[in-house]
């Protein structure tokens, strides 16, 4: 990592702490690697009738112990003050948990869940909970789903990675989260360019959606990448990044101008945290050229009148 100390935020300080504290404990990324993956995934479900998603990313377990013995390390590291990890059994499944909290109205408890086959991270304990009894299911795969089969016949079998998106339901997800919003006034002036009473029903749209698909494999010594679907992988995550941007902007205009933005467990991102701008800010968009002009009282040469503005000579003795 960088050095900590030319980051202001504290957030590579913090990080370096907690690499130093699973160092003294034994645990470096030789002991990662044997207890975690290669295998990984990355789930975002998002069911009917809830405002927002639920995500939630599993890694395989090689060794439960071990595994365990990281976890219960992470429990004992003060992330912030009263924000640590709290252990809960609950069954097979052993519950990692971060105080509640929340951004708005939307509730937020990061939980981990160890089982003796997989690590199970979320936004919430229940998630957890879910995800771990789906995983233990016979028969819960998506391989058996119709639209599954016939997306995933489109690209090449995948040895690396593979991605599957749901086109029609998080298309359906966001319109109508959005017409709910524009219908309650939310967004100002939205009414002045758009007649929201003639906006077509979701699944006039959805209809002509395909789930897309995106697929990884080694192939004559190099790697190929696939994709299938009404856009291209590379669209889809050029769009959310722009939605991401659209979304966080609100946030760091109100970190830039001081105000209040509380972000628990985040350095820098608190009550209290005030911009400071630089003393002296030079404009880019100016000449090189152009004279600087200084604030500063001019010092009147020795020997001058009172209130007499100073000047300096040239190397000639002329005024310039």
């Amino acid at each position: 990592m960088p050095d900590p100390k030319t980051d202001p935020s504290g957030v590579l300080e913090l990080l370096d702490t907690y690499v130093k504290l699973f160092t003294d404990q034994g645990l470096g990324a030789e002991e990662f690697s044997k207890a975690f993956g290669p295998e990984s995934g990355f789930v975002v479900d998002w069911p009917a009738g809830s405002v927002i998603p639920t995500p939630f990313a599993m890694v395989d377990v090689h060794d439960a112990a071990l595994a365990r013995k990281f976890l219960d390390t992470l429990a004992t590291v003060p992330l912030t003050a009263g924000g640590n990890f709290t252990r809960q059994e609950a069954g097979p499944l052993a519950l990692y948990s971060l105080p509640a909290t929340g951004i708005g109205f939307f509730p937020i408890q990061v939980t981990l869940g160890l089982t003796d086959r997989c690590l199970i991270g979320a936004l919430s304990a229940e998630t957890v909970k879910q995800a771990a009894l789906r995983r233990s299911a016979a028969g819960a795969s998506r391989e058996g789903v119709a639209a599954y089969k016939m997306a995933s016949g489109l690209v090449t079998a995948p040895t690396t990675s593979f991605a599957y998106v749901d086109a029609k339901a998080i298309f359906g997800r966001v319109y109508g989260l959005f017409k709910g919003v524009a219908s309650m006034g939310f967004v100002p002036h939205l009414a002045d360019y758009v007649d929201l009473d003639k906006l077509p029903a979701p699944e006039t749209i959805t209809r002509h959606l395909s789930p897309m698909v995106a697929s990884g494999s080694l192939k004559d010594g190099g790697l190929l990448a696939e994709s299938a679907g009404p856009i291209t992988t590379s669209q889809a995550v050029f769009i959310t990044a722009m939605a991401l941007g659209a979304v966080a902007m609100p946030m760091v205009e109100e970190e830039i101008k001081g105000q209040s933005v509380t972000i628990p467990g985040l350095p820098g991102f608190g009550v209290g945290t005030p911009y400071t701008p630089h003393a002296t800010l030079q404009n880019p968009f100016a000449s090189p050229l152009a004279p600087s002009i200084s604030t500063a009282p001019a010092t009147p040469p020795p020997g001058a009148a009172p209130g007499t503005p100073g000047s300096s000579a040239s190397p000639s003795g002329g005024t310039p």
